[in-house]
């Protein structure tokens, strides 16, 4: 199947944040309702979307943002023909989990793979998901139309289920499970073979049981659940008699033409978004994660599907300019050049005043090429350039005291300095704002009105170039938004910046992964462990809206580590979220994440006020 790399992108959905993991969780998922489907339709056995991917297809076009399975359902005829057929066509590798003997399954579960994988190949077919993805496969039986009928169908059904699951072959002779087999041979007048294995018997007469009835005794069908536990999970059998198709993702699946009654059966008003949590753990795939991060760590190595927290992180190398590298390395040259003239090495100490001319003439021409501001800077190296022509054609040609050539040195020593001071310290703040994706600008978007409104800033917006990741190459084809942004934007090519040179007072950033999005990266020079090298103001702006509503329920807050407790949250020197609410969130979750001794830093990093230095808009 194909998916648009920008399908696999974090996103919010209704309020609720779906990382990139998920997304890859549910291609693999529709890649075995591909094979499925396929199947059912080389065989012609009827098959419809069921429970939440019902609900999906009808509500969202596609995956109800907080469910992370998916659901089908079969008449009993197709799903005892798709089990006797599944397991010799479905592709290499899928698997079909099975009880033990004639365990008659009220569901049936094809899976990707047995346990984790990371075989190129799998990956490959399974967008980079290493873990099991499925579907499960849920019979749908028919309902007697007498009442009598079915409320003893439903009774008999219980007390066998009930009898099949506690008898085993460890307790089949006691005299506790004789009464129980005793009961179910007078309700169904049936004779039980104590000399064999109890329990496949008892499943065996569970299967019957469901299947006693047909179509033609039936008005309605209900999931095994309606007659077990009595879910309210019984529906005209009208609905099933055609079905319609929707679009479900990139994909469609069918749906019962009575998908209103049956989903009003299920949820009530279904139309109306309520997160009541899953059936099962959420997300089905944490246990795998923290499974595959064991493993890894016995072979000295981590995935990237966790970053992980270290105290290191919060130190900041700065990386220095062109200019005050070449002050601190002509401190020595020009050490150098004295000592030559003492001894009266003036060819030697010639070699040395053209090597740092050269040098100066090149860092002005960068100087003049990137900041526009290099004007003062230029000019004292211009100057530079001025006292070493003086001092190179007084030396040998008269006498040159000591005295006056540690003058000489000085001086130039003096003018290097000063043009360094003069590129950290500009007449205007430089402000350098790093959008990615254009769709997420308008988090950015109010900063950078404030800035430019403001005569005292240069302010640049540069947007980054991103890459998506493939399970076969590692990384796709560089792309930039730079030429989506609208006209009224004045956007700079990121190539044409120089970060190191120019070193800019503040860099707002809005991606926090760094490397550690499954399937997304801007490129390694924008991760903020990089970026803070070059500014000493790095702040965090995230480009997803997160729901202050998320952070209050578990499954969001599950998934919201996937965002929050990411590298640019430590790196930054400052993140700004856009309420005090939100900004608790952030940092529970980093604290917990992280370890309580942490917590201070979180509290310092993280702010609601957008009064951040060079932007006071309040």
């Amino acid at each position: 199947m194909q998916f648009p790399d920008s399908w696999f992108e974090d996103e919010v959905r209704d309020g609720f944040y779906v990382p990139a993991l998920m997304k890859q969780a549910w291609a693999a998922h529709m890649e075995v309702l591909h094979d499925v489907a396929r199947i059912c339709e080389r065989h012609h056995i009827r098959w419809f979307a069921d429970f939440g991917t019902m609900l999906g297809a009808v509500r969202h076009r596609g995956f109800i943002p907080w469910d992370d399975d998916m659901d089908i359902c079969m008449l009993p005829d197709d799903y005892i023909r798709f089990n006797e057929i599944a397991e010799k066509e479905l592709p290499d590798g899928c698997y079909i989990p099975r009880g033990e003997g004639n365990d008659f399954r009220l569901i049936t579960t094809v899976w990707s793979t047995r346990d984790i994988c990371t075989d190129q190949a799998y990956l490959q077919k399974y967008h980079g998901f290493p873990f099991v993805a499925g579907v499960d496969i849920f019979p749908v039986f028919y309902v007697p139309s007498d009442p009598e009928l079915a409320d003893r169908q439903k009774q008999q059904l219980r007390f066998t289920y009930r009898a099949a699951c506690s008898i085993d072959e460890g307790n089949q002779a006691s005299e506790e499970a004789e009464a129980i087999l005793s009961q179910v041979e007078e309700m169904l007048g049936v004779c039980l073979d104590r000399r064999k294995a109890l329990k496949d018997q008892l499943f065996l007469l569970v299967k019957q049981l469901f299947l006693r009835y047909t179509a033609q005794d039936a008005q309605e069908a209900a999931h095994g659940t309606w007659f077990l536990y009595d879910l309210p999970r019984r529906y005209p059998l009208s609905c099933f008699r055609d079905s319609m198709p929707f679009p479900f993702e990139t994909m469609q699946v069918p749906v019962p033409a009575g998908y209103d009654a049956m989903l009003t059966t299920v949820y009530g008003d279904y139309m109306s978004l309520i997160r009541n949590g899953n059936s099962h753990a959420y997300p089905f795939y944490d246990a795998y994660i923290q499974r595959l991060e064991e493993e890894m760590a016995k072979q000295g190595t981590r995935t990237r599907l966790s970053w992980h927290f270290c105290e290191a992180d919060l130190e900041k190398t700065r990386e220095t300019t062109l200019a005050e590298e070449f002050a601190l390395l002509a401190d020595s040259i020009h050490s150098d050049i004295l000592h030559s003239i003492e001894r009266n090495d003036f060819d030697g100490a010639r070699t040395l005043l053209e090597s740092c001319q050269g040098t100066a003439v090149q860092i002005g021409l960068a100087l003049e090429r990137a900041d526009s501001e290099g004007a003062p800077a230029v000019g004292f190296l211009e100057e530079y350039c001025e006292q070493i022509w003086q001092l190179y054609n007084r030396l040998g040609t008269k006498p040159l005291s000591m005295e006056r050539a540690a003058e000489d040195i000085n001086r130039l020593q003096a003018l290097l300095r000063a043009a360094a001071d003069c590129i950290t310290n500009r007449n205007k703040k430089e402000i350098v704002f790093l959008p990615c994706r254009v769709s997420q600008w308008r988090s950015m978007e109010p900063a950078w009105r404030a800035a430019v409104a403001r005569p005292d800033l240069n302010v640049y917006v540069i947007p980054v170039p991103y890459f998506y990741k493939r399970a076969e190459s590692g990384a796709g084809e560089i792309c930039c938004d730079l030429e989506h942004f609208p006209n009224e934007i004045p956007v700079t090519d990121y190539n044409s910046y120089d970060f190191k040179n120019r070193r800019p007072d503040m860099i707002m950033i809005q991606v926090p992964y760094d490397q550690y999005n499954p399937a997304f990266s801007v490129h390694p020079f924008f991760y903020s462990k990089n970026l803070k090298r070059y500014t000493d103001l790095l702040v965090y702006m995230p480009g997803l809206a997160l729901d202050e509503a998320e952070f209050t329920e578990a499954c969001s807050l599950k998934n919201l580590r996937h965002y929050i407790a990411m590298p640019a949250l430590v790196h930054a020197d400052e993140t700004v979220v856009p309420s005090e609410d939100v900004r608790k969130g952030y940092i529970d979750i980093l604290t917990n994440y992280a370890g309580e001794a942490t917590r201070t830093i979180w509290e310092e990093k993280i702010t609601c006020n957008s009064r951040i230095p060079f932007l006071k808009t309040r």
